[in-house]
């Protein structure tokens, strides 16, 4: 079984993001990917940027994986173990 989040990733993100005014002014708009290892009791460990338009949405995206609540881990063999997972986060203008 793949570690899931156990409430709206969506509404979370939507409540806790907030759009850098720095790229906001320049127009930058794009995907970050992040990746990250939920561990066997459900923490975020080790968040990574794959992939990113702007630093600014860069941290952005880090600071809130930070403030990210606990998921249900993963499972092998009926036991919990920690494992990789990775999201986009998208930031597009009005």
């Amino acid at each position: 079984m793949r570690p899931h989040a156990p409430y709206d990733i969506n509404i979370f993100l939507s409540q806790n993001l907030h759009y850098p005014e720095s790229a906001r002014k320049m127009g930058i708009e794009g995907r970050v990917i992040v990746r990250f290892i939920v561990d066997e009791n459900g923490n975020i460990r080790q968040p990574e940027m794959i992939r990113s338009p702007d630093s600014s949405l860069t941290n952005e995206a880090m600071r809130v994986m930070k403030l990210m609540p606990k998921w249900i881990p993963g499972k092998n063999g009926g036991k919990f173990v920690a494992l990789a997972f990775t999201m986009p986060i998208i930031f597009k203008l009005d």
